[in-house]
């Protein structure tokens, strides 16, 4: 992880970890409004956003909490949701994040503290927040608004597909060995 400072004093690279292909599962029904299962709730915004998730009214069912199963039940049932919410684990950036959005599924994610070459854009194919407040406010209106769900999710797909995947890390760290990106 990669923060401002590292790059103007340190002259560090930032190169988070890549959205692997393998991950994405055949599309299927929507049918969970929105998914919010992390691994361990102790540290950032994790808890708060979970309870919030527990309150959250919604015609669609919503998944709070630990799930058993697996990461290929999660993978499952994250695939049947309009939106997934990601909140910082022991860094900014999270597996969660790739899974979702490899899938074509809304993220809302805690805004990242870390650099990120190639960033996604907020409320075009991520849903960012900061606050438990504000992602309680997003999730209250995109999930009145399922078709602009699909749309973040489809475009973060595309935007994954374009810059993030394994294939477009490696092409990205030879444009930089090379010169043809450079961070200052």
């Amino acid at each position: 992880e990669t923060y401002a400072d590292d790059i103007t004093e340190h002259k560090i690279i930032p190169c988070p970890y890549p959205f692997r292909i393998e991950d994405r599962q055949s599309p299927s029904e929507k049918t969970i409004g929105l998914i919010c299962a992390f691994g361990q709730t102790s540290t950032g915004l994790r808890s708060d956003v979970q309870n919030a998730c527990r309150n959250i009214k919604h015609h669609l069912p919503i998944l709070a909490d630990k799930l058993s199963g697996g990461r290929q039940r999660y993978l499952e049932l994250l695939n049947q949701s309009f939106v997934a919410v990601d909140a910082w684990g022991g860094g900014d950036c999270t597996v969660r994040r790739n899974e979702a959005i490899i899938n074509s599924v809304a993220l809302c994610a805690q805004r990242w503290g870390i650099i990120e070459p190639f960033s996604f854009k907020d409320e075009k194919n991520i849903i960012y927040y900061n606050t438990v407040d504000e992602f309680i406010e997003k999730m209250d209106f995109y999930l009145s608004n399922l078709d602009k769900l699909i749309e973040i999710g489809n475009n973060g797909y595309e935007h994954a597909l374009k810059y993030h995947t394994t294939e477009k890390r490696i092409e990205y760290i030879f444009d930089v060995i090379n010169e043809k990106i450079k961070w200052e």
